[in-house]
């Protein structure tokens, strides 16, 4: 997994990234209050990254690939845990 850029938000109390992977996929790390305040996933997949979140010029460390290798691996295990599920269903 490769991490091309990686966009940050910063305000007073809070700051978020956006990882976009090579592969194109988007995924943002909210910061502690506005999971608090908003009732939000501290990491979710989006379509797009909003106009406040500025580019910077850093590689990502090792903590926060394996960070975002550990969401995707959940990610994609509770997704084939919903079509075994499925299936189970149909038959």
């Amino acid at each position: 997994m490769i991490i091309n850029n990686i966009y940050k938000y910063e305000s007073e109390k809070e700051a978020e990234y956006i990882f976009v992977l090579k592969d194109g996929r988007k995924i943002i790390k909210r910061s502690d209050q506005k999971i608090e305040k908003l009732n939000l996933k501290k990491w979710e997949i989006i379509s797009f990254v909003p106009e406040r979140f500025q580019k910077i010029e850093r590689e990502a460390t090792k903590k926060e690939i394996k960070e975002v290798k550990k969401f995707l691996n959940n990610k994609s295990s509770n997704n084939r845990n919903l079509w075994n599920k499925i299936k189970s269903i149909f038959k």
